[in-house]
């Protein structure tokens, strides 16, 4: 379990708080126990399924867990280094994952919707 100490301020008042990272959440959570507006969750897929499926080039992997929100490429686009690949939603914040060298797109692991772990491979380039 990782901890990590946040100063908060509520009100005018400074709190600190400690938090722990969760890295799991309960598939079983109910529309009652989530926060309001917030969707159910995505069913989780493990990364021996999506390394699985993964291409022969360069793997890109997830930076942190979330879900996909949006694929910019399919399989033999062409990219260029620093190109937008997809965009992962965590924490409420969209985050996007970029291409790490020019190639072409082999193979996309991921679709819209779908929860990923940290780590995880996303796509491959060639």
């Amino acid at each position: 379990m990782s901890y990590k100490l946040y100063k908060v301020k509520v009100e005018g008042r400074e709190y600190q708080v400690e938090v722990e990272e969760m890295t799991d959440y309960p598939q079983e959570m109910t529309a009652a126990s989530r926060p309001a507006g917030s969707a159910a969750p995505a069913p989780a897929v493990s990364s021996q399924a999506v390394s699985a499926s993964s291409g022969s080039g360069t793997p890109v992997k997830a930076p942190l867990q979330g879900v996909i929100l949006g694929l910019a490429v399919k399989p033999g686009d062409s990219v260029k280094k620093g190109d937008v690949l997809l965009k992962i939603e965590a924490l409420k914040m969209e985050n996007e994952v970029f291409a790490p060298s020019d190639g072409i797109i082999d193979s996309v692991n991921v679709q819209d919707g779908q929860r990923v772990g940290s780590g995880d491979v996303l796509c491959t380039i060639r």
